[in-house]
């Protein structure tokens, strides 16, 4: 508001806009535009957990790294989630420090005596644009009940750490394929979901070790064909399945698509409309059952 009415009617430069911030921050924005405005790359921020005797958090620390090619380390302003496992199962955050991250690694002392989390999501409510790393205590408990997370802001925050992850080799292709098919029919938002079916489609053709490639198309496929008749009936889910199952089905889907096209075939709540027939076609025109 202030930046607004002191430049009303008039031109600005970005400097400023960077003023005004400072003044209302109390930060040096010229020192944080030119690391993340004159500068490329992306970070990565890993946590670092040490136990006392009594099982309790002794340190924690942000570890921050950079690629060679774009060696810049930048500041970050970041929340720090510590997760654990109610009686129920649920993976719930109970304890969170905001910090600020600046340099190769940055102590969080306001959460030391807390209990040892099972996970620690060190860009808890993305606050900040980095890629998001796990110590293996972490990657454990999400390999074991990523589905189980219960905030879905968090849940998705984890999905796209996963998913860099993958890109970057850290996470083995058909692994990530693996949570995809245990976990996805657990999210709430469909834009998530949709994200994930995407993800697991590059997974399998861009990463994954070619030789292995057949037994991941099957797995998808049939993982895709039970959520297709599990979801809610006449769900957006169910119609994002649908389209998932024709996009990565082979010859033994052919027939369930090609019965949907032409009516002998039906899944209970599911409206085969022109945009879904064409997802439906070419997969088909794809391995040449239609012309």
């Amino acid at each position: 508001r202030r930046y607004f009415k002191r430049h009303a009617y008039g031109n600005t430069r970005l400097g400023d806009l960077l003023s005004v911030l400072e003044e209302t921050s109390g930060r040096d924005m010229g020192a944080w535009a030119r690391s993340w405005l004159q500068t490329a790359g992306v970070n990565s921020l890993t946590p670092q957990v040490l136990l006392d005797g009594e099982g309790r958090v002794s340190e924690l620390a942000v570890v921050q790294e950079a690629a060679e090619s774009h060696p810049e380390l930048r500041p970050h302003r970041v929340a720090v989630g510590l997760y654990r496992r109610t009686a129920d199962g649920a993976l719930e955050r109970y304890a969170r420090a905001e910090t600020d991250v600046d340099g190769p690694r940055s102590s969080v002392t306001e959460r030391v005596g807390a209990e040892a989390p099972e996970l620690v999501l060190v860009n808890d409510d993305d606050l900040t644009f980095c890629k998001t790393r796990f110590d293996d205590t972490s990657l454990a408990t999400l390999r074991a009940a990523l589905g189980e997370m219960t905030d879905p802001l968090a849940r998705a925050l984890c999905w796209s750490a996963l998913w860099n992850m993958t890109r970057d080799a850290l996470l083995p292709a058909r692994e990530f394929i693996d949570l995809v098919l245990r976990f996805a029919h657990r999210e709430s938002d469909i834009g998530v979901l949709q994200m994930l079916h995407a993800w697991a489609d590059s997974a399998l053709t861009l990463y994954a070790a070619p030789e292995w490639r057949a037994e991941g198309t099957r797995l998808l496929a049939e993982g895709a064909s039970a959520q297709l008749y599990a979801a809610e009936h006449g769900s957006e889910h169910q119609l994002a399945w649908a389209r998932f199952f024709a996009r990565v089905t082979d010859e033994p889907g052919f027939g369930l698509l090609t019965g949907l096209l032409d009516g002998s075939a039906t899944v209970e709540g599911l409206a085969v409309d022109q945009e879904l027939r064409w997802a439906l076609l070419d997969t088909l025109a794809t391995y040449g059952v239609v012309g």
